[in-house]
């Protein structure tokens, strides 16, 4: 009724309109999955507020059945390595090493030990040994969970100078084996020595004759599946300093053969970060490559390559995703696939810098939907006033599932200032 007078609607008319009105309810149901981060300070006990990582893992030490954060990195002149125990999302630290600094290794120089952290299950215990892998043969060490504390031990393979460390199960026999590459020192100079694999029987290395090519100094290996047939392959590169070759070695039932790339190479960058994903249910394997295209990290410029894994008749190819190198930028740093969301698709972090090594660390969000992604705009991991990093320049980020939820969270180390959490709680569409 309006003005006193009745608006009548024929019947089939209004049925019609009701129809109109209950689809568009239903359409207002029907979500798009949505990736969102909540930031929150966080006070660790434990770990010291001068701490800089250089490096980190995860590894379930004590045999609980749940991973822990595993970091090493500068502290007050010393290198140190941090266990950060996640008890259903509370965090605490303990120390499990701590070595002085040589009074001629400035803090901070990449020449002064420490260069990564691996872990594996060496002796099928249950409990997880953290190996600590530094530049020289006596910066190398094991930890381990011997009756309640965790003890420091030899290593249990060959102490070269910049150590190539990689677990799999090459062989598929449920006991993890390794690939080491390395220097030796001869007359005072690093002589380069094929990588090789050391087979795990019962906790102990035994060398094989499988080897793989030599490069050059501070090489770095990636354990991926490149043909999704259960054996794990290798991507080998190198790192910053050093320009060479990448290559791909898929882990055939007849020993371990490089994948090819039409020209015979891959694109050779240096510092290498390596994910494996799809983007798209049936659509094609995809390995993404960030790195430098020069020889020095602080004068090369930041590329980001995608090849895709194709399957001929008799043999496996590499080509360009040029879809998906258009869709990303040209990063140097850390590159993470992983469905943030939940909704299926697999999303993608990028950790790093645009440009050069001075540059400001950003953190970039991917969204994929329906196979396409999209970078995320707005949210508190972008520098920029008002935002909580904004402010700061951040020194690292370690992807880690802090609340065992299934989903990555984003541990933040800005300085200045206490680490910032970047809790996941994003949720998949309807």
């Amino acid at each position: 009724m309006a003005n006193g007078t009745a608006i009548l609607i024929p019947r089939r008319k209004a049925s019609w309109l009701v129809g109109i009105v209950a689809a568009l309810l239903l359409l207002a149901q029907v979500t798009e999955a949505t990736i969102r981060f909540e930031a929150a300070g966080l006070d660790i006990p434990g770990l010291p507020a001068d701490l800089s990582p250089m490096c980190w893992t995860t590894a379930d030490m004590e045999g609980r059945g749940s991973k822990d954060l595993i970091v090493g990195g500068l502290s007050s002149g010393s290198e140190v390595v941090f266990m950060i125990r996640n008890n259903r999302g509370s965090l605490a630290a303990e120390m499990l090493m701590q070595r002085r600094l040589k009074p001629e290794e400035p803090s901070g120089s990449i020449s002064s030990g420490m260069r990564t952290l691996s872990h594996c299950d060496l002796y099928r215990d249950g409990r997880e040994e953290v190996f600590v892998i530094g530049s020289e043969p006596d910066e190398h060490t094991m930890l381990r969970w011997n009756h309640g504390v965790v003890e420091q031990a030899p290593l249990p393979f060959p102490k070269l100078a910049w150590p190539v460390v990689a677990w799999l199960d090459y062989d598929g026999d449920g006991w993890v084996d390794l690939f080491l590459a390395g220097s030796e020192r001869v007359d005072g100079q690093l002589r380069r020595v094929p990588g090789r694999l050391y087979r795990n029987r019962e906790g102990r290395l035994e060398p094989t004759e499988v080897t793989f090519p030599s490069g050059p100094p501070g090489d770095s290996a990636y354990v991926m599946d490149f043909n999704e047939d259960g054996r794990p392959g290798l991507f080998l590169g190198s790192e910053a300093g050093f320009k060479g070759e990448n290559m791909m070695y898929l882990n055939s039932a007849h020993g371990f053969e490089r994948l090819e790339f039409p020209g015979n190479t891959l694109v050779g960058l240096a510092d290498a970060s390596v994910a494996l994903a799809r983007f798209r249910p049936g659509g094609p394997l995809d390995v993404l490559v960030c790195g430098t295209w020069e020889p020095q990290l602080w004068a090369g410029a930041a590329l980001t390559v995608v090849y895709k894994v194709e399957v001929w008749p008799k043999r496996m190819w590499l080509g360009y995703d040029r879809e998906r190198m258009n869709e990303l930028p040209d990063m140097l740093g850390e590159v993470v696939a992983s469905d943030l969301d939940g909704d299926g698709y697999t999303d993608l972090l990028m950790i790093g810098r645009e440009r050069h090594s001075t540059a400001p660390k950003e953190i970039m969000v991917f969204q994929n939907t329906n196979g396409s992604l999209r970078q995320l705009r707005g949210g508190p991991w972008e520098r920029g006033s008002g935002r909580p990093l904004g402010a700061y320049q951040i020194l690292d980020v370690i992807p880690f599932d802090i609340d065992g939820d299934g989903k990555l969270d984003l541990l933040c180390f800005p300085r200045p200032g206490k680490p910032v959490l970047l809790r996941n709680v994003s949720a998949p569409g309807k």
